[in-house]
């Protein structure tokens, strides 16, 4: 059986150091890149998210004055008293003039 020498673990021990010795710095810049790739979709979705907003309000805003529009169009349609009121005083003046009792 073989025997395992301090020598021998210390020289396997110094290439598994020199392996992992710039580890922390690739970890290091992993973690810089994903917090600039989250800083990057934070920014991205906090301006996507404002664009939503001001298309909604304009949006709605558009369909508020069609909805007005739409009514003071069937209120102009449907509001026939100034001409009630002409036919009234027309047909007055037909029946005077007709000597007709009012």
């Amino acid at each position: 059986m073989a025997t395992i020498t301090k020598e021998y673990l210390d020289k396997k021990f110094v290439g598994i150091d020199k392996r992992f010795e710039n580890i922390d710095k690739k970890f290091e810049s992993i973690d810089k890149k994903f917090v600039d790739l989250k800083s990057h979709v934070d920014t991205r979705f906090d301006q996507q998210n404002k664009d939503l907003k001001e298309h909604v309000t304009r949006e709605v805003e558009k369909l508020a004055l069609m909805t007005a529009k739409g009514f003071d169009d069937l209120q102009d349609r449907l509001d026939f008293k100034e001409e009630i009121e002409k036919l009234k005083r027309d047909n007055k003046m037909i029946k005077q003039a007709l000597n007709l009792p009012l």
